[in-house]
Parts: structure tokens; C-alpha cells; sequence
């Protein structure tokens, strides 16, 4: 027995042609099928992604809210220091409220938080502003910032100096009226979180 050539083999064209087809059939309807599904998935991966992120929505879904919390902190014990972006950040999405406007201070009520800002004099110490309390556990404190807890309540206080408060609140061009009034000032700020 000897090996036989190619041109012995058997070969039937029409049915290699017609499985060639089938195998192509097969695969587009999957690709259509797989297209059509990741699209479904993604459209509703970016709408969910984009309500999670509105401060309005999002601070209705609890674990989120519950979670922004401990994630502010957590950064700022490992940074060492609070960065008022986040803190803005963390006020507004942990419960959105309404910022109110007087001569002294500006006011940040929501059914969760209330937070005052002040401008003061430079030479005052957040020690010197702080209430006496003793019944805190105090979570982080540097030298003018500290974060406490009491019951269901978090407390996070801090003197910054105006470069940051304007960081923070995205004011960069203070007309001059408003530059007298900064001057030799930090910003103070004395919030209650209620858990």
C-alpha cells in the first residue's frame, strides 16, 4: 500500500463550499447578536454611570452616600492634610443642599449637613474656635484641621488660607473691593455631618 496522492482523494466541491457558508452563517448572526448586546450594555453602563455621578441622584442610593463619608477621610488621614476640593466635593454629593450668602459667613444647609464658612483674621487658630467638647473621638487632627465624630454626627473643621478657598470655590479673579477684604484673612470652616 502506497500513499495516495491529493488528486485520488475524494473531493466534493460543492459540499466544502456549502459548509464554508454554513460556518459563515453561523458566525454573523453571533457577531450581529454579540454587537447588539454589548451596545445594550454599554448605553446602559454610561446612563447608570452618569446618574450615579449627578449629586442630586446619587445621594439618594444610601451606599453610595455612605461610602463618600469614610472615602473623604480615609484620604485625608493618608494625604495628611484635608483638601478643600474634595471637602466641597464631599458636601455636595453627600447631601446637596443650598448655599446662603450674609455678611459674616456663608451657610450650607441640606437635610444632612450644615456648614458655616467664615472669613478671619490670620492670626486666629483653629484651637481658639474649636467648642469644648469631650466626648469626641477625634479621627484626624493636623495643626489646623481636625475631623471628629460624636454619636451619629461627624465634625470636620479647618482654617485654610484664601488661595485655597479660592481653589475650592472656583473664584480666581477677585475683583479689588474684594481683595481688601481677604486680605491678612483665612477661611474657616465648621461643618456637622449627620450621618
Amino acid at each position: 500500500m502506497g500513499l495516495s496522492k491529493v488528486e485520488d482523494l475524494p473531493l466534493d466541491k460543492n459540499k466544502s463550499k456549502q459548509r464554508r457558508n454554513d460556518i459563515i452563517n453561523n458566525i454573523n448572526p453571533m457577531n450581529k447578536r454579540f454587537q447588539t448586546i454589548l451596545s445594550i450594555v454599554s448605553l446602559l453602563l454610561v446612563v447608570t454611570l452618569y446618574f450615579l455621578l449627578q449629586p442630586r441622584v446619587s445621594n439618594t442610593i444610601p451606599f453610595i452616600r455612605r461610602i463618600r463619608l469614610p472615602i473623604f477621610i480615609k484620604n485625608t488621614i493618608k494625604n495628611n492634610s484635608i483638601s478643600a476640593q474634595e471637602f466641597w466635593q464631599l458636601r455636595e454629593f453627600y447631601s446637596p443642599g443650598v448655599i446662603q450668602f450674609d455678611k459674616r459667613n456663608l451657610i450650607f444647609t441640606s437635610d444632612k449637613i450644615t456648614s458655616h464658612e467664615f472669613l478671619i483674621d490670620k492670626k486666629i487658630t483653629l484651637q481658639s474656635l474649636l467648642p469644648n467638647e469631650t466626648n469626641w473621638h477625634i479621627l484626624y487632627k493636623g495643626k489646623n484641621e481636625l475631623i471628629a465624630t460624636s454619636g451619629t454626627n461627624t465634625f470636620i473643621y479647618f482654617v485654610k488660607p484664601i488661595s485655597e478657598m479660592a481653589q475650592a470655590n472656583g473664584f480666581f479673579d477677585y475683583k479689588d473691593k474684594d481683595k481688601k477684604l481677604l486680605e491678612n484673612k483665612n477661611w474657616y470652616v465648621a461643618t456637622t455631618i449627620n450621618k
